[in-house]
């Protein structure tokens, strides 16, 4: 695994190495024109088809930078902890190369290093909210370190036989989670995912189809750095419904190993004209996790299949030279059961292993997701002048444990604008924005039947996190960013960013249950 990591690194690496080179012949690179850049490029933004961005003549690009990154306040899951911060470093470039005989090559890397403080109710998971329900709780507040690395690639061939382009995408990411008061566990997260791809093109049009293979590997045990103190932990099934255990106790094991590998695929179409860019995709994938407690004899804790779908519409409409329009349409649903299993110790001579008698469906997760925006943008030069839109997204969530039936439902609509102006004066420019919104709850019900209502954790954690997902919020933000060119040559540039996002909470009584959430990021970089 460190061989497949060091080989995509240097392949993320060369392909911003080469782009770096080669975008000496382009106009002058900054944060905005590769903005612009990854707007109009329909395939490489919003589709798995790394074909089909030889299509989106997206020319060269390359940009690195640093990061620092702050937040504050209660208003988000409990899981998530309060006041966090972190800083990063990440690159990313490519384009299409003649040197290479019209082959398209782009890759990155992405490393973060996150501190989440007085996070609750979590000692097995790096991201407690991806979907995984079987997990080990705890009472103790307590701060978790995560350090990530991310990176990758895409290339395709050049059209081969007037209409064939063959591409293939590869991602790995590796982390790391640490927390820092008993039961405390080091989790360890691998995964590797392939996407070929293929795209015939015929005039005007395309048509493009993908497959992805995808496995995650993520283990820690949870144990005690205080031997001779032993901390009360929940095995977590479904929000509300769990077994007591004791790490430290002896007859417990705080490891928790899961298993998945996902397979699926997507369909792509697109019309091109001087005028008009349309994309139509549509993406299917099913995943299995397995998660069990020991390396080896293993007992099964559950299993996770998910089902999901992502359809979308983009479009691109160039009204005239200087002016373009852009819109989205996007319906997203994913569906996770949750499998229980009973199982019995079979101890037969040179047996002794974990007997399944059964297994069911428990429990189902849904999300489902529809969303439309629009955006316009003013041209200038390889950048813009001026950059708005407008979204809006209504979100369902339905959760359910089946035996004793137990339910939450959440229905909210979001609501969000963003304004951009470039200012250019010279080689120096300075880019000012802002956004707004709003979050509006349409329905919310939460009814539980288990055995547990008065526990820390159902009152704690599940209560509070369905007043989180349905109360209704007031969103605003600012950015602010400064652009110096010709920093080393002609076409680099160094730029400074910051944002600023606020989000204030307000139920439908009146009355806020969480305190302001802000989050502000700082990034420095160059472009070339």
């Amino acid at each position: 695994m460190r061989n497949i990591k060091y080989t995509f690194a240097s392949l993320a690496l060369a392909a911003t190495l080469i782009a770096t080179a080669a975008s000496a012949q382009e106009q002058s690179s900054t944060p905005q024109s590769i903005e612009r850049k990854k707007m109009e490029s329909l395939w490489f933004s919003n589709t798995n088809n790394a074909a089909g961005a030889q299509l989106d003549k997206m020319g060269y690009y390359s940009q690195l930078g640093i990061n620092y990154n702050h937040t504050e306040g209660d208003f988000q899951r409990t899981q998530l902890g309060t006041n966090n911060n972190g800083y990063g470093f990440s690159t990313d470039g490519g384009g299409t190369f003649d040197n290479l005989k019209g082959t398209f090559l782009w890759g990155y890397f992405n490393y973060s290093h996150d501190k989440i403080h007085g996070a609750r109710y979590n000692a097995s998971l790096i991201d407690p909210l991806r979907g995984m329900p079987f997990y080990l709780a705890d009472t103790n507040v307590s701060n978790w370190i995560h350090q990530s690395y991310e990176l990758g690639m895409k290339a395709a061939t050049p059209v081969l036989c007037d209409h064939w382009i063959i591409g293939v995408g590869l991602d790995y990411q590796n982390m790391q989670g640490a927390k820092q008061i008993d039961p405390r566990p080091n989790v360890q997260m691998s995964k590797f995912e392939i996407k070929p791809s293929i795209v015939y093109t015929v005039g005007k049009h395309a048509i493009g189809a993908h497959y992805t293979y995808s496995s995650r590997r993520e283990d820690g045990t949870a144990t005690n750095s205080i031997s001779l103190i032993t901390q009360p932990v929940w095995e977590v099934v479904a929000p509300g419904f769990y077994n007591t255990a004791e790490i430290g106790s002896g007859s417990f094991s705080g490891l928790r190993a899961y298993n998945a590998n996902a397979m699926g695929g997507g369909l792509q179409y697109s019309f091109q004209s001087d005028k008009v860019k349309l994309l139509l995709s549509g993406e299917y994938t099913f995943a299995v996790e397995d998660v069990n407690n020991n390396y080896t004899i293993p007992k099964i804790i559950g299993t996770t299949k998910e089902n999901t779908w992502d359809v979308k519409a983009n479009l691109q409409w160039d009204v005239c030279d200087d002016h373009a329009l852009f819109a989205e349409v996007e319906y997203y649903d994913r569906s996770i059961d949750g499998i229980e299993y009973v199982q019995v110790w079979d101890n037969t001579y040179e047996v002794s292993k974990w007997v399944v008698i059964s297994k069911n469906i428990r429990s189902n997760f849904s999300t489902q997701r529809t969303s439309a925006k629009v955006d316009y943008m003013q041209k200038k030069g390889n950048s813009y002048g001026w950059w708005a839109g407008v979204e809006v997204e209504k979100e369902k969530l339905s959760d359910i444990y089946y035996l004793p039936r137990s339910t939450q439902d959440v229905e909210n609509l979001y609501i969000s604008a963003h304004v951009k102006k470039n200012f250019i004066f010279g080689k120096n420019a300075i880019l000012v924005g802002v956004n707004g919104g709003m979050k509006k709850n349409q329905s919310g019900e939460l009814t539980y039947t288990g055995n547990y209502a008065d526990s820390d954790i159902y009152k704690n954690m599940v209560v509070r996190d369905f007043r989180y997902l349905q109360e209704n919020a007031l969103m605003w933000g600012a950015e602010l960013s400064y652009t110096r060119g010709g920093l080393f040559k002609s076409n680099s540039a160094f730029f400074l960013n910051l944002k600023y996002n606020h989000i204030a909470p307000n139920d439908s009584d009146g009355k806020a249950h969480f305190d302001n959430y802000s989050a502000l990021v700082v990034k420095a970089g160059l472009t070339f």
